[in-house]
């Protein structure tokens, strides 16, 4: 890994550690009926970390009986692959 690479890596590390915190922190276990109102609060804030870094669209979804689901958007450049993370 280049220094430059290593040095920008280690100088996020902190808030990365303090987003995961965070999130681990909400007891949010899907098959948990009793966890509903707390899912709701892990995507709130799953898209709010998704806005922080320049997402250019980020909405929570939600169908009725169904649990919350972020999604977000950026555009790449024209003919770049897509990614999909679930």
């Amino acid at each position: 890994m280049s220094s430059l690479l290593a040095d920008a890596v280690a100088a996020v590390m902190p808030s990365v550690r303090a987003d995961l915190e965070r999130l681990v922190r909400i007891p949010s276990v899907s098959a948990d009926p009793a966890a509903a109102p707390r899912l709701t609060e892990s995507a709130e804030l799953v898209a709010e970390l998704l806005r922080g870094v320049g997402m250019d669209e980020v909405e929570i979804l939600t169908v009725d009986g169904g649990r919350p689901a972020v999604l977000a958007r950026r555009a790449g450049p024209a003919g770049a692959p897509t990614v999909l993370l679930y």
